[in-house]
Order: structure tokens, then C-alpha cells, then sequence
């Protein structure tokens, strides 16, 4: 498998399904963790994800960005992909009655 061996950002996480990619060696300043976008459904399609996405991440200084959601968020899940985001694996965390949630990465542009 991908990446055994190797230490994720999420400590007690254990993966679900193979890493796609080698996740390398960690320093401060390489990867920006983006924690939640959520818009309400009430407003979705009218652009406001996109330019909130958009902003959030401009100018960032990071290699890349990473962000985990649930594998049931199907809008955000679209959403994501569409703008770029990568799914590289799935992970079960002990918290909350071990919940899987899907990793994702995105390269920003800046950096590459």
C-alpha cells in the first residue's frame, strides 16, 4: 500500500482504503487544512461556495490544502471535485463511534 509506514496529519486515524499518494515528509507551512465550507442548501447554485472557495484560498503561500468530509456529502463532494480537489483516501477516526470520512487534497496553484 501507498504510503505504510508513513505518518498522516491525523494521528489516530487509520486508513480505510489505500492513499493514492506518497504524503511525504511534513514541515510547517506545506499544507493548509481547510476545516468547513458549508453553504445552505437554500443558496446553493447561485456561486456563493465557489467565490467563498474562491477567497478562502487565494494567495495562500501553502503547497497544497486538505480537507476531510463525510463520504455522504454528495453536494459537497461534487462541489470539491469541480474545483480541483483529489480524493486520495478514506480514514475511520475513533471519535464519534468511529466515523469514516474521505481525505482530500488540492495543489495550489502558487506553489506548483
Amino acid at each position: 500500500m501507498p504510503g505504510r509506514g508513513r505518518r498522516l496529519p491525523w494521528p489516530a486515524a487509520r486508513l480505510a482504503s489505500p492513499a493514492r499518494l506518497r504524503p511525504g515528509a511534513e514541515h510547517a507551512g506545506r499544507t493548509f487544512a481547510l476545516t468547513n465550507l458549508i453553504v445552505r442548501a437554500a443558496w446553493r447554485k447561485q456561486g456563493i461556495g465557489t467565490g467563498l472557495h474562491r477567497q478562502i484560498l487565494a494567495g495562500r503561500r501553502e503547497e497544497r490544502a486538505t480537507l476531510t468530509l463525510s463520504p455522504g456529502a454528495t453536494a459537497a463532494q461534487r462541489a470539491l471535485r469541480a474545483w480541483g480537489w483529489t480524493k486520495v483516501a478514506r480514514i475511520r477516526t475513533p471519535d464519534a463511534g468511529e466515523s469514516v470520512r474521505d481525505v482530500l487534497i488540492l495543489f495550489l496553484p502558487g506553489q506548483m
